[in-house]
């Protein structure tokens, strides 16, 4: 009854601490999250509309200036009353030099540059979650070989535990044994506690409100040298 007890409460714990489905997450949808959400690329936004708006502005400065005016005159009288009148004139005037020239050169290379700049800071943006995305995947499949290694060496312990037993090999082959299991169980967790620190910098980086809430990458590891991941995926 108390073996019964005890499991359920493990159960539950494990619930608890678990989430109960995981986010499904392509690297398309990693990166596009990243690019729309990014402060970086926001800002770079809002240079090319400002650019924007100076360069729909920039030949205000070749409008003429008109001026109007008036000018007052005495009349002929008429019964004895004399009759003022006011005369309207308009002028226009334009200034230019040739120094606006470059103004308004400068100003559709400005609009031009944060516009490259723009598209830097994307690409940027997308390179660094591709690292993260395709890095976390990585370590995911290390976590596999991991597991794979100690189940074995495990298995390995039994054998030498056996022929110790037997007066075949001595206790220090036990013991070494021993060790190396209890190092890569320790490896085995660092790699875990990595993934998970990751998955949470993903989530932060695609703006994901609750960063703890578990990811599943649905994408898997280049298998060709030909793709866009190649030049870090595999000299890194």
């Amino acid at each position: 009854m108390i073996k019964k007890i005890i499991a359920t409460l493990a159960i539950g714990t494990v619930l608890l601490t678990s989430p109960l489905f995981a986010r499904d997450l392509s690297i398309d949808q990693a990166v596009g999250e990243a690019v729309n959400k990014s402060s970086q690329v926001l800002a770079k936004v809002i240079d090319i509309k400002n650019a924007q708006i100076d360069e729909d502005t920039k030949f205000s400065s070749l409008y003429p200036t008109i001026t109007a005016s008036s000018t007052l005159s005495r009349g002929e009288s008429y019964s004895g009353v004399n009759q003022n009148y006011f005369t309207p004139a308009l002028s226009a005037s334009l200034s230019f030099n040739p120094a606006m020239i470059t103004t308004l050169d400068a100003t559709s290379l400005a609009l031009e540059n944060k516009t490259i700049s723009l598209e830097q800071s994307k690409r940027d943006v997308a390179l660094q979650i591709k690292k993260l995305y395709y890095g976390i995947l990585v370590q995911e499949s290390a976590v596999g070989l991991q597991e794979d290694n100690i189940a074995y060496m495990q298995e390995t312990l039994k054998n030498t535990e056996a022929s110790y037993e037997n007066g075949d090999i001595p206790e220090l082959s036990v013991l070494q044994l021993k060790s190396q299991i209890s190092s890569q169980q320790a490896a085995l967790e660092k790699t875990k506690t990595s993934i998970v620190s990751q998955k949470r910098t993903l989530a932060y980086l695609i703006g994901i409100d609750d960063i703890t809430e578990d990811l599943n990458l649905t994408d898997a590891l280049p298998t060709t040298f030909n793709d866009d991941l190649s030049e870090y995926t595999i000299d890194k």
